[in-house]
């Protein structure tokens, strides 16, 4: 059998096929001479390789022979099968190629973050105690506030007129022990301050299905996301992601005039179904049309945007639930704040409507043939090549495991209550919050250089490793009641672990897992092996959305307990988790490698440089 071998480049790998006895359609590096091929090298790059059991390589050819590399723990494994590209990575190929990989995904973020600012300014909607003026108190409508002295309300009281709530007890004007204040259902016992409050906002419980209720739509999405691509193709998919987007914006608007938690608890989960399916339709569209030598790097975007997306919700939030006037003579107006943090969603979503424009169809079209000399039946037979489930049965178990990886550390928890837990570490909540998203978003543009220099399993595993170290040891152990003694020492040592978490997820962990869900699985099953992924993924976000506020709370005693154990016991549960399922997936995840991708699968070795001419029979 005859060899050829293409013109060396970086990272190209060396490629076989036999050479007919005539052939009349020869690439320009493949000409025939006397049925033998003419093998050209680069003289100022590393040698190529030739068969070892070629009757012309001697034994110290042989032996001299580079060995070729045969694990993906290699860092540049991953992009060993890449075809060159002279595509600058700042170009406009990458710019248009990138914008679905960077909208579809800020809009995610956006919402992904909308948690904890909506339902802090809701807090201080409910909060009548806040206001000291009449306007501001009974112009409030996400409850019922009156205006009135407290003497007409209690006899014991130091205070004078007041805003307190007309349809059920004032708790800091009724109460001043504990034990009668928690005799009261509406009332909490602040530790803290000594004081008996009236529990405003959502309930743990409607925190945490708020919380869901996005991820509920999005893992219907990202199951059927798929499926949906394949049919619909590219196009027809981000108009209809941008459609449903907007119909979901429009019903948050609607509940958050109404003030009615049914009506946004449905809203999200409609905004929720586009928002997963978004997450297969983009990364898969960047991975089919991208340069090849930049498809890893545009991937990584995803997570830069979600995370951007997160910032900007939270420096919404920021700006507008930090300066509401108390005490003012005015109307508040937490409504009209709430609606304006619904409507920058609305807005990216009216953008996704567009991108029709920009994009392309071909989800059948092989991304080989944009840059081999393949026959049009070579062209798709990578992209049509049927797989059963049963074939794809250890890929889909490596994507479950991603999936505890991604969400079962907790990021998500981080996330959406980031407000809650900077309050119990002693900060203002949406000073926290805008805290812990810039660092997020910040530590996720490490992950551009650093795509460019590791391989996605490398950084996945390393930073879901050592982040879940520091849940354990950082963010668990030292906030447990009665570990350390100092409050501010608690407070140092956690928010530096879940500094180092974050950090560490964002250059790592979330960025990478997109790409590895698309890369885990052949080219035609990728469709179907990621949505599956990303499902899962979902399917534990979900999990820790619904029962984190609600497991910390009662670990921690009820409302009126020490959260920091809830907080304490729930970090150590992600850490171990993150620590088991990786050490599983450094053993099993591995890149799907198509048959003959590997030159180690077929042959050995040895040098030929650019310039020298060989013949080989």
């Amino acid at each position: 059998m005859s060899l050829y071998f293409l013109e060396a480049n970086t990272h190209v790998p060396v490629t076989t096929e036999s050479m007919p006895t005539t052939s009349t359609d020869v690439s320009p590096t493949k000409q025939p001479c006397q049925e033998k091929p003419i093998i050209q090298g680069n003289a100022e790059l590393p040698p190529l390789l030739v068969a070892a059991d070629s009757p012309l390589v001697t034994p110290k050819q042989r032996a001299s022979a580079p060995e070729l590399p045969t694990s993906l723990d290699d860092d540049e494994e991953e992009y060993f099968s890449q075809p060159p590209s002279s595509t600058l990575f700042l170009s406009k190929k990458n710019l248009v190629v990138g914008i679905p990989i960077v909208l579809t995904p800020l809009l995610y973020g956006y919402n992904l973050g909308f948690v904890g600012p909506y339902s802090t300014i809701y807090e201080y909607a409910s909060d009548c105690q806040l206001y000291k003026t009449e306007k501001s108190c009974e112009t409030l409508t996400a409850t019922k506030c009156r205006w009135f002295n407290a003497s007409t309300y209690t006899g014991n009281t130091t205070y004078g007129e007041v805003c307190g709530w007309s349809d059920k007890t004032t708790c800091f004007l009724k109460y001043s022990d504990e034990a009668s204040c928690l005799s009261d259902s509406v009332c909490k016992w602040s530790y803290s301050t000594n004081t008996c409050s009236n529990q405003v906002g959502f309930s743990s419980l409607q925190s945490g299905v708020f919380a869901g209720s996005l991820v509920i739509g999005s893992t219907a999405g990202a199951l059927m996301g798929g499926y949906l691509t394949k049919r619909l193709d590219y196009r027809k998919s981000f108009l209809i992601i941008g459609i449903i987007s907007i119909i979901g914006n429009a019903l948050t608007h609607l509940a958050t005039g109404l003030f009615h938690y049914w009506v946004l608890f449905v809203a999200r989960i409609v905004l929720g179904f586009p928002l997963g399916w978004q997450s297969i339709a983009s990364p898969h569209y960047t991975d089919k049309f991208a340069p090849a030598d930049h498809a890893k790097t545009l991937g990584t975007l995803f997570q830069v945007s979600v995370s951007t997306g997160i910032f900007i919700t939270s420096f919404f939030g920021l700006v507008l639930g930090n300066t509401i006037h108390y005490n003012t003579n005015r109307n508040a107006n937490t409504m009209g704040r709430m609606q304006v943090l619904v409507t920058a969603s609305t807005v990216l979503s009216i953008f996704v409507l567009f991108l029709p424009l920009i994009t392309k169809d071909g989800y059948s079209k092989s991304k080989r043939a944009d840059y081999e000399e393949e026959k049009d039946e070579d062209a798709s037979r990578k992209a049509t090549e049927k797989y059963t489930m049963m074939q794809m049965i250890g890929p889909i178990l490596n994507g479950v495991a991603m999936g505890c990886v991604a969400q079962l550390t907790g990021i998500n928890a981080n996330m959406n209550f980031a407000p809650t837990i900077m309050s119990n570490l002693g900060l203002q909540p949406l000073v926290g919050n805008i805290i812990v998203m810039a660092w997020n978003m910040l530590a996720t543009f490490c992950v551009i250089p650093l795509s460019r220099r590791f391989s996605m399993r490398t950084l996945f595993l390393f930073c879901g490793f050592v982040g879940s170290l520091c849940c354990v040891f950082l963010g668990g152990i030292p906030v447990y009641p009665g570990v350390t003694k100092s409050d501010e020492a608690v407070s140092g040592i956690a928010i530096t672990g879940i500094a180092i978490f974050i950090a560490l997820y964002e250059m790592g962990v979330g960025p990478c897992f997109y790409v590895l869900a698309v890369d885990v699985f052949p080219e035609s099953f990728r469709p179907i092996g990621s949505s599956i992924t990303v499902g899962v993924m979902f399917i534990f976000n979900l999990i820790i959305n619904i029962c984190y506020p609600i497991a910390t709370e009662g670990i921690s005693g009820g409302p009126s307990g020490n959260q920091n154990r809830g907080q304490a016991v729930a970090f150590i549960f992600f850490g171990c988790i993150g620590v088991v399922a990786c050490v599983i997936e450094y053993f099993f995840l591995q890149p799907w490698g198509e048959p003959g991708a590997k030159m180690a699968d077929n042959f050995d070795g040895v040098a030929i440089r650019e310039g020298d001419t060989t013949e080989v029979a």
